[in-house]
């Protein structure tokens, strides 16, 4: 997982992402920590079919596809949101690609203006 700070501060989260461990990395570029799965609210995890998640999210804004690849978005603007409305947020998105079917990295933030 990582967390992608707003204007560089160390605070206030702009975006998550989620994917496999990527083996080349070593400690001296990444901090561990001890979550050894995550789960969004919504119950999504890695690992899990697209299938499951178009039909528990319903119809995405945008679906790309090429060859074995996915790439799932969703959108909430600003007028749909009272939460985005009260902190002057632009959008807030997610983001899903899927290999062969399956959840191998999601992403998920806010957009800021």
């Amino acid at each position: 997982m990582t967390l992608d700070f707003c204007c560089g501060g160390s605070g206030e989260v702009q975006r998550i992402n989620v994917k496999f461990f990527d083996k080349n990395l070593t400690k001296d570029y990444i901090n561990f920590s001890e979550i050894k799965d995550f789960t969004t609210n919504s119950g999504i995890k890695l690992g899990d079919k697209q299938d499951q998640i178009l039909k528990k999210l319903g119809k995405p804004n945008d679906l790309q596809e090429e060859n074995a690849t996915s790439i799932v978005t969703y959108i909430t603007e600003q007028n749909e949101s009272k939460l985005l409305q009260e902190f002057d947020m632009p959008l807030y998105y997610e983001k899903f690609i899927f290999s062969n079917g399956v959840l191998k990295e999601y992403e998920f933030g806010f957009e800021y203006p």
